[in-house]
């Protein structure tokens, strides 16, 4: 007798035979509609078109493209390879697919930059769902211990994982069932009382049930992950016995999961908190200068690498307290286990605010430069990792940003004898949503003056807005107060002897016209913004000199960039800003000048050669010995040798003062030797000077030099007695490069600066001058 045929329609048959079909064909189909109707059309499709125009970030829309061909992807491998395969269908749908998109969102909306453990985390997901995404189709491989390793992997991946999300899984179906209940009413009420586009009538349609249901299915998951990663393994190792291979695979990941989970900042703080100041507490810091740099950088970028503090984490506790009830006792028992599974995401600290700062003070204190000036390349990272600032002002860490373009330079020169006007007109176009600022620290050259500063939303001379003149701090409370108002403001300052800061806002937003519509009467808003510059300069040999650029913040220039010299296309050379100088007529005889200024008349008369020389004078040199001069121990030689040959010959006599922590002065004619100088904290200015003012109290010297970097000089200087010596004093920077702006105190006096490529044509650059001799 033949035992009676089994039903086919029975739920058990239904939930593990046809349920699987049925859920991976609505969701993905019910996408595709969404995607194709809805979301491509509304969103994704701008989104690319900006990231294309640089206006939002690639991997911002890399990762949204990449998430949105997922399921059309999946439906099509799954009509050739899985059909009427509904086990292997499930197997796919959440081992690869739905792991997959989890991963790519979770990159894209909580995770900005990764950490050592979350890359690890990131190549488990990664390599474990290709892994299983094999086996489904060719379940037996040659290399059988490479599939035992791949599928560990990703039973690992999947026992974290799964473990991590479990937590969310109580709270959330309790709360998606209520939420269900309470929004739909509200989503057709809504759609009855509003006139909608049709594409976007399919985002509420469509978008509403999608986001239940794969909230649904979120929930599935993390059981999911664990049943089908192990049961994977389980498949593999009994086809292969690949036992020490799986064994030897989670002890190395476990090890690598210990290491990368270990975090800088503690041990970095208890260092520079632990010292005494003594030559041995610097030694040691100096000793552990690596583990200083990688402390202080993750405190710093904390905000970008951790959701939060262990401390201050407190989701899983609001959710089990408000969603299910529990008591605070047991929501934060439940807190406390999930922190130690979220290790990898959390920051091992008090306060991730607390941190920044004290993160970045501790690190100008011992480096010697701010952090996102010696850190740019990492703290720029961090910031573009899916993550967009939306602050006006321009920043230090908007020195390379790609903001801002400028679409055109013209230069015009107008001559007059051995004097000339010169002009500077940009056009700037801006690339981001946002309104932006321009922001540039430039030099002009010597005897070089600034005789006007426009903006205007045209390039019509005569709507140009007018400028005016004002003492500093007053023009800078203006400015700011612009600023926020959303106004026009433009601010030139002078920031040291020859050094300007030029700064303007805002630069409008691009729009097209579909984004703002135009209305009859009403002119289109300005898309761009121009400005001018003009001032006047001395002949230099047979050409006009040009400013110099020491820094710019948001604009960047392409070989698009239009520069004209007297109306006429000129072809760009290289990165620069501006051309070194304009070829100028013939010489004309220098003459003289005259200017009243305020009911004070000037007189400027040519001299033949100067005659002031220092020869058989009496020097101070004063070095600095902070930290980052470190770099330029070679150029400190070179200018030292400079130096003492000089004085070899009998032209002077040289006082060398070492500052720093052990300043001292030297006996006269002793020549520091820069290898053996140790170098070590930050130093600003007017720190140096107050030392070696104290050092030499009395001493009559004939001129002095400061031998140093471009750091410090805009630091605040702190309280100190102003430095106002009755003989001249030059700054020498080694390296090439000008600080973009000197404090307050520093712009006073007799105040002249060197800066070239090497140390020696610094130095040279002086004896030129006829200053030394």
């Amino acid at each position: 007798m033949n035992p009676p045929a089994k039903n086919p329609t029975t739920l058990r048959t239904i939930v593990r035979h046809q349920l699987p079909g049925y859920v991976f064909w609505a969701w993905n189909l019910t996408f595709v509609v969404f995607l194709t109707l809805g979301l491509f059309p509304l969103v994704l499709a701008d989104l690319l078109r900006s990231a294309f125009q640089g206006i939002a970030p690639v991997d911002f829309a890399l990762l949204s493209l990449l998430i949105s061909l997922i399921p059309p992807a999946a439906i099509v491998f799954a009509v050739k390879r899985l059909r009427g395969d509904n086990a292997r269908l499930m197997r796919f749908f959440y081992g690869v697919e739905g792991t997959l998109i989890v991963a790519c969102g979770a990159r894209l909306f909580i995770f900005r930059e990764m950490t050592a453990a979350t890359w690890q985390l990131g190549a488990l997901v990664g390599a474990g769902a290709a892994a299983y995404f094999a086996t489904l189709l060719k379940p037996a491989w040659k290399l059988a211990h490479l599939q035992v390793f791949l599928h560990t992997l990703h039973a690992l991946a999947g026992l974290y994982f799964g473990a991590l999300l479990l937590f969310f899984v109580p709270p959330g179906i309790y709360g998606l069932v209520r939420e269900l209940l309470r929004a739909l009413p509200q989503a057709f009420g809504t759609l009855l009382s509003l006139s909608l586009h049709w594409n976007e009538l399919v985002l509420v349609l469509i978008g509403t049930p999608l986001f239940f249901f794969s909230a649904s299915l979120l929930l599935i998951l993390p059981p999911a992950l664990v049943y089908l990663s192990i049961d994977g393994l389980r498949r593999v190792l009994a086809r292969t016995r690949g036992y020490k291979v799986a064994l030897a695979t989670a002890a190395l990941n476990v090890f690598v999961f210990v290491q990368a989970n270990r975090q800088p900042q503690r041990e970095a703080f208890a260092l520079l908190e632990a010292g005494d100041g003594s030559e041995a507490q610097r030694a040691k810091l100096l000793a552990n200068e690596d583990l200083l740099r990688r402390g202080l950088l993750n405190a710093y970028l904390s905000p970008y690498r951790y959701l939060a503090t262990r401390e201050e984490a407190g989701i899983v506790q609001s959710l089990y307290e408000k969603t299910l009830g529990l008591p605070d006792g047991m929501a934060s028992g439940v807190q406390a286990a999930f922190n130690a599974v979220a290790t990898p995401f959390l920051y091992d600290g008090k306060s991730v605010a607390a941190d920044v700062k004290k993160a970045d003070a501790a690190y100008e204190k011992f480096f010697d430069q701010p952090i996102q000036k010696g850190e740019r390349d990492a703290v720029n990272h961090a910031l573009t990792s899916t993550y967009e600032r939306s602050q006006a002002e321009a920043g230090l860490l908007d020195t390379d940003a790609r903001n801002v373009l400028v679409e055109a330079q013209d230069l015009a020169v107008t001559e007059h004898g051995d004097t000339a006007s010169v002009e500077l007109h940009e056009v700037y176009a801006n690339q981001k949503q946002t309104p932006q600022e321009v922001l540039y620290h430039f030099t002009l050259p010597e005897g070089a003056v600034v005789t006007g500063l426009w903006l205007g939303d045209t390039d019509d001379r005569a709507r140009r807005f007018p400028y005016a003149v004002a003492p500093k701090g007053a023009a800078q409370r203006v400015y700011r107060e612009q600023l926020a108002r959303g106004a026009d403001p433009a601010l030139l300052e002078q920031v040291g002897p020859r050094n300007y800061r030029l700064r303007a806002f805002p630069v409008p937003v691009r729009f097209t016209g579909r984004d703002e519509p135009g209305v009859p009467g009403v002119p289109p808003r300005p898309q761009k913004m121009h400005m001018w510059l003009t001032y006047e300069t001395l002949r230099a040999g047979g050409a006009w000199p040009l400013p110099l650029l020491t820094e710019k913040r948001n604009a960047y220039w392409s070989a698009a960039t239009k520069l004209t010299v007297g109306g006429k296309a000129v072809p760009r050379r290289g990165d620069r800003w501006l051309p070194a100088s304009l070829p100028a007529a013939p010489a004309a005889r220098p003459s003289r000048h005259e200017l009243t200024v305020g009911g004070t008349r000037l007189v400027a008369e040519p001299v033949a050669k100067r005659t002031e020389t220092l020869r058989g004078a009496h020097l101070a040199v004063i070095v600095d010995r902070s930290l980052s001069m470190r770099r330029q121990a070679a150029a400190l030689q070179l200018t030292v040798d400079a130096l003492e040959a000089a004085r070899a010959d009998g032209k002077w006599s040289v006082d060398y003062f070492l500052s720093g922590t052990d300043a001292k002065l030297l006996p006269t004619n002793a020549a520091p030797r820069p290898a053996e100088l140790k170098f070590y904290g930050s130093a600003t200015p007017a720190a140096m000077l107050a030392q070696f003012a104290e050092a030499t109290a009395g001493r009559p010297y004939d001129a002095a030099l400061v031998l140093t970097d471009d750091n410090g000089f805009e630091r605040r200087e702190g309280d100190y007695k102003p430095f106002a010596p009755a003989y001249p004093l030059w700054f020498v920077h080694l390296g090439g490069n000008f600080p973009p702006s000197y404090s307050g105190g520093m712009q006073a006096g007799d105040l002249a600066m060197a800066s070239r490529a090497t140390a020696t044509i610094a130095f040279n650059d002086l004896m030129a001058m006829g200053l030394l001799e």
